[in-house]
């Protein structure tokens, strides 16, 4: 039975498609996990956004003005990475 909306029920729908053999891969993981499959879904992808606001954030660090020139003074440790 649907829950109804409320004052604090401020929740809304992701529709993901997959194949079904994705869907049975995610199935499987969720159980294996004890999660239910949106909980399995919606760990899965806040996981995923934190390691990308990581990288962003190291990505968006390494192109400040102020670290292109320190780069650009010291040219041997660009060669390194």
């Amino acid at each position: 039975m649907p829950r109804k909306a409320g004052k604090n029920n401020d929740r809304t729908a992701l529709l993901i498609y997959c194949t079904r053999e994705e869907a049975e891969q995610i199935k499987v993981a969720a159980k294996r996990e004890r999660r239910t499959i949106t909980g399995f879904v919606l760990n899965a992808v806040m996981s995923r956004m934190a390691v990308m606001r990581t990288v962003r954030a190291k990505m968006e660090a390494q192109v400040r003005p102020e670290n292109l020139e320190r780069q650009a003074e010291e040219p041997g440790d660009a060669d390194r990475s």
